[in-house]
C-alpha cells in the first residue's frame, strides 16, 4: 500500500500524527463511508464501535483515504479500516514502495533482515503489479487479442488498397497521361485519384463509428472502475487509417504519374 494514501488522506489527519490524537487510530476508505452513508469530515474523530459491532472503545477513526483495489477492475473496492500499530507488533506481510530502479538492493536487504529475524520462517515477496496483472488477467488477454486483430485488419487494408489502387491506375493510365500533357500538376493528379478513397473511407467511418461505440459501451458496462469513450478517440482511428492509406496508395501513384505521358500515350 503507497504511503501517499496517508500523507494525504481525504479528511482526518496525517498517519505519523494520528497516534497523537486518538488512542488506537483507525484510517478507513471512502467505500467504507459510502456504505454506511456518511460523510468523510463526519466521521472523523468517532469511535469505531458506532459502525462496526463488537469493536473496542478505544478504537477512532482518525483518517479517510482514497479507494484501493485488491481484485480485478469488474469489482468496486470493498470498504476496509486500516488499524495503526506500533513498531513492536509482528506482521507477516508489508506493503513497501521501492524507487525505480534499486529492487534489486531493497529485496537483498530485506532477506537479509528477514534471515536475522526470523531465521525459521521463509521470505517471499511478490510485486504489486505482478498482482494487479493476475487479478485482471482477462482484461489483458482481451487487450493482446484486439490488438492482434487490429494489426491483423491494417494489414488486409493496406494489401486492399495496394491492389484496389493497382488495378484503378492501371485502368486509367492513358487518362493520367492526357492530363499532364494539358498541364495537370502532380498533386493535381494525386487528389483526383485519392478522393474516391477518401469518399469511402467517409463513408465506413460513418457507418462505423456508431457500431464501434456501442460495442464498446456495452464492454465497459462491466467494469466498476471505466473510461469514458471520447469523440476524440475515432477521430484519431480516422486519422490512422488516412495516414495508412496514403502510404499504401502513394508510391504505386507516384510510380505512375512520373512515367513519361508519351509512353503512357502508347500503352494503347
Amino acid at each position: 500500500m503507497s504511503a501517499e494514501f496517508f500523507d494525504f488522506p481525504v479528511a482526518g489527519v496525517h498517519w505519523d500524527n494520528a497516534k497523537e490524537r486518538y488512542p488506537v487510530p483507525i484510517f478507513v476508505n471512502k467505500a467504507f463511508t459510502d456504505i454506511i452513508e456518511v460523510l468523510p469530515s463526519e466521521i472523523i474523530g468517532t469511535p469505531l464501535r458506532n459502525y462496526v459491532g463488537g469493536y473496542d472503545s478505544l478504537s477512532y477513526v482518525a483518517g479517510v483515504v482514497e479507494d484501493f483495489n485488491f481484485h480485478s477492475l469488474e469489482r468496486k473496492a470493498v470498504p476496509i479500516f486500516i488499524k495503526y500499530k506500533d513498531k513492536t507488533t509482528y506482521h507477516d506481510l508489508v506493503y513497501i514502495r521501492v524507487e525505480e530502479g534499486k529492487m534489486e538492493g531493497v529485496v537483498k536487504l530485506l532477506r537479509q533482515a528477514w534471515t536475522q529475524a526470523y531465521p525459521d520462517e521463509f521470505f517471499t515477496y511478490n510485486l504489486a503489479y505482478v498482482n494487479f496483472v493476475n487479478n485482471n488477467s482477462k482484461i489483458f488477454e482481451m487487450s493482446h487479442l484486439l490488438q492482434m486483430y487490429s494489426i491483423i485488419s491494417i494489414l488486409l487494408i493496406c494489401f486492399g488498397l495496394f491492389g484496389i489502387t493497382f488495378y484503378a491506375v492501371n485502368q486509367r493510365t492513358k487518362e493520367i497521361g492526357i492530363r499532364k500533357i494539358n498541364g495537370a500538376k502532380t498533386y493535381q493528379i494525386l487528389w483526383l485519384l485519392l478522393k474516391p478513397i477518401f469518399g469511402w473511407i467517409i463513408i465506413g467511418f460513418a457507418i462505423g463509428v456508431p457500431l464501434a461505440w456501442w460495442l464498446m459501451e456495452r464492454w465497459l458496462q462491466q467494469f466498476a472502475y471505466r473510461v469514458d469513450v471520447s469523440i476524440g478517440s475515432f477521430f484519431l482511428a480516422l486519422l490512422l487509417v488516412s495516414v495508412i492509406t496514403i502510404l499504401t496508395v502513394l508510391w504505386q501513384l507516384w510510380r505512375t504519374i512520373k512515367v513519361n505521358p508519351v509512353e503512357s500515350l502508347k500503352s494503347e
